[in-house]
């Protein structure tokens, strides 16, 4: 297990560029109980604007830029009639603000709520988003994940190595939930962490060694760094993070060592996602 803590330090030393973390109004995490947002095994720790809720009539809202940037969908937005225009493939969507009507490549739809500005961002009916693209969607209530999964999702070859994965156990597939997420800074910056407060919803133990991470810091589609452990085998056998047992219904706070995210290869840093998983 210390070679793979190694190689996860070594790789985040090589991988994320160094500079000032600064937390904007606008920065945030997921919090306990807030709505989580799933992307395929992705979970959305962090977003530099507005993260994913569900709003007055409980209906969930995606940021609209978010699906661009994972699905290499462009999104056009024209200020003088405040519409949104998201282009994939063949199809197109225009979603206007505080609007119930939409359209779907060219025929106009109903959504069962508005699309609005929230900080900054552009938020829309995941559930409208999801049937104009084709996306799955699910969601789970006990857990409150909203899941959206599609094979053009997070496919990009920078993207989808947060899913090289090997000897899945799964028993714990969408059962390790990250509720709560934050940044630790202090004077010396080599202390300073990421952490990220861990559930095992299963019925099952996760034995020491076999817990696994896997997380990518997004600026723009080119500009990605990863740490992670990939479930590979270290000799003493064990794959993953975890240094003792964690209990079923059992936490785990997991703390990632950085000195400075706030950019990516120059670029600000956007989003962080992650993916924990447990090796047989």
């Amino acid at each position: 297990m210390k070679g793979i803590r190694s190689l996860s330090i070594l790789l985040a030393s090589i991988c994320l560029i160094l500079a000032g973390f600064k937390s904007s109004a606008y920065a945030e995490g997921i919090t306990s109980p807030s709505l989580k947002l799933k992307l395929n095994n992705a979970f959305v720790l962090y977003s530099n604007q507005q993260l994913p809720y569900a709003d007055s009539n409980g209906r969930t809202l995606l940021p609209l830029r978010l699906i661009g940037d994972v699905m290499g969908a462009a999104v056009n937005w024209n200020a003088n009639e405040q519409k949104a225009t998201v282009t994939m493939g063949n199809d197109k969507v225009i979603v206007g603000l505080n609007e119930r009507s939409a359209y779907v490549n060219g025929i106009q739809k109903q959504m069962d709520t508005t699309a609005v500005v929230k900080n900054s961002t552009i938020m829309v009916p995941a559930r409208f988003i999801s049937e104009a693209f084709k996306i799955k969607i699910d969601y789970n209530r006990g857990s409150n994940v909203v899941q959206l999964a599609d094979p053009r999702m997070m496919n990009s070859e920078k993207l989808n190595v947060i899913n090289e994965m090997q000897r899945v156990n799964k028993d714990f597939a969408n059962e390790i939930i990250p509720y709560h997420f934050s940044f630790s800074a202090t004077k010396n910056i080599e202390n300073n962490k990421i952490i990220v407060n861990l559930k095992n919803l299963s019925p099952y133990n996760i034995a020491e060694g076999q817990l696994n991470r896997n997380m990518i810091f997004f600026a723009n589609p080119s500009k990605i760094a990863f740490v992670g452990t990939r479930g590979l085998i270290s000799p003493d056998g064990s794959t993953g993070i975890n240094g003792s047992t964690i209990s079923s219904k059992g936490n785990y706070i997991d703390e990632i060592n950085w000195e400075f995210i706030n950019s990516v290869q120059g670029e600000p840093l956007k989003y962080i996602f992650a993916n924990y998983f447990v090796t047989e």
